[in-house]
């Protein structure tokens, strides 16, 4: 069963190094979280490591006894890392390596390929899979193909301004269109049998 609440601590993280000392303490955070009621602990190690480092990946791995869920773009250290440390899910995310935080979901036809391989050599490993993906069916549709076991949906800021900006402006007429969209979504969802992660 999917976690209702998986907490990402990745600014905890950041908190933690702009202090240079180990405060707040990240087991003691991931701990806390599960002890108050969270399902989950998630972390995003990115490779200039500026907020979760990639040691802390394996220091979490003993304590979180919920559902472990490691995001990251599938670069060759980042993979290792996953197949080390073994968490119960990987979400691919495809950040650039400046990328100041996660700005777009994967092309999944452009990317099938590539992502049909890591996504087996994950599952191999008895790990879930999770693709990042703008809200668009097109991409469900072609992120079935790729063996993923869920999706995590996002909407980009640009895409959601405009819709806010509809909103305001009729609010009976976009707030359909918006559930329209949503509801669009979900269809191709149940079609294909995802866990959807919002």
């Amino acid at each position: 069963m999917p976690a209702k609440l998986s907490v990402n601590i990745n600014k905890w993280a950041t908190i933690r190094n702009a202090r240079g000392h180990n405060n707040p303490d990240l087991i003691k955070t991931a701990t806390d979280i599960q002890n108050f009621g969270g399902q989950g602990i998630t972390i995003h190690p990115r490779p200039d490591e500026r907020h979760i480092r990639y040691e802390d990946a394996r220091l979490l791995r003993p304590v979180v006894h919920t559902e472990f869920n490691i995001e990251g773009n599938p670069i060759q250290s980042f993979i290792d890392l996953v197949l080390e440390v073994k968490p119960e899910q990987v979400t691919l995310v495809p950040d650039a390596p400046d990328a100041i935080t996660s700005d777009s979901g994967w092309d999944c036809k452009k990317h099938s390929e590539f992502l049909s391989e890591v996504i087996t050599t994950f599952k191999k490993e008895g790990i879930r899979t999770s693709i990042f993906l703008d809200a668009n069916p097109e991409m469900v549709d072609a992120a079935a193909k790729t063996g993923t076991d869920r999706i995590r949906s996002r909407d980009s800021k640009q895409h959601l301004r405009r819709k806010s900006r509809l909103y305001a402006i009729n609010k009976r007429r976009d707030r359909s269109r918006l559930i329209t969209c949503w509801r669009e979504l979900g269809y191709h969802l149940k079609r294909r049998s995802f866990h959807h992660l919002g």
